[in-house]
Parts: structure tokens; C-alpha cells; sequence
């Protein structure tokens, strides 16, 4: 399966640098979630309902972003960009950044065979 690769650079201030990985990944994760699907016997159809979101300002940038209403998926988010933050401060004369998010399709399994994941798309 060939994989989509997107590749977004920008130069920012270190004090930016927080802001920026959130928006960025809260936005791309926000247009790829999709809403309950709600199958309807009878008729064969579905219905799709909508996600909660929630407009999100950015602490050191005069910007406001969308994300998922998930308290969950944003300690998540947050938890992993600290870490890059951490690593960032950690290492001295550092010039740049490199933040990937990868998406995945697992494929059902069959009888004999372990599931398998194949990589969809990569945003660097």
C-alpha cells in the first residue's frame, strides 16, 4: 500500500515551538475523527453524528484553533509535545525539530496469521 507523506516546515521561536506542535496536531487530528456511526436495520442506512470540539487560544501566539472535545486525547497530545519539549531543552544549540504523526489500518487477521498494521499516512 503506498503511503501519503505530508511534509509541513515552518520556523518558529522557541517560545512558540509549544503552541505550534499543539495546533498542528490538534487540528490534524480533529478533520481525520469521524463520529458514531449509527446503523439503521430496516432501511440499510447509517447516520453519522457529529464530534464535540472546542476553539482552543494558543498561550504565546495570537491564533485559536479547533480541537476534539476529548479531555482525554488532549492530555495525551500535550503529554507527548512536553516530551518533545523536554528533549528540545535538554539538548543544546538544538536548530530544529522534527514532530511526525502516523496513522495506521490494522487489518482483520486471518485464521492462522497475526492482524496486520499497515502505515496510511505520515505528517512530518
Amino acid at each position: 500500500m503506498n503511503t501519503q507523506t505530508y511534509t509541513i516546515d515552518i520556523g518558529v521561536d522557541t517560545g512558540e515551538v509549544e503552541d505550534v506542535c499543539l495546533c498542528l496536531l490538534h487540528t490534524i487530528l480533529f478533520h481525520r475523527t469521524q463520529g458514531k456511526f449509527s446503523f439503521l436495520q430496516p432501511e440499510g442506512t447509517f447516520t453519522i453524528g457529529t464530534v464535540g470540539y472546542r476553539d482552543t487560544e494558543c498561550q504565546n501566539i495570537d491564533y485559536v484553533y479547533v480541537q476534539n472535545d476529548s479531555s482525554e486525547l488532549d492530555r495525551h497530545v500535550r503529554k507527548e509535545v512536553a516530551n518533545l519539549l523536554q528533549e528540545m531543552h535538554r539538548t543544546k544549540g538544538l536548530k530544529s525539530l522534527v514532530l511526525s504523526l502516523e496513522f495506521f489500518e490494522k487489518k482483520r487477521a486471518l485464521w492462522l496469521f497475526p492482524s496486520e498494521q499497515s502505515s496510511v499516512q505520515v505528517t512530518t
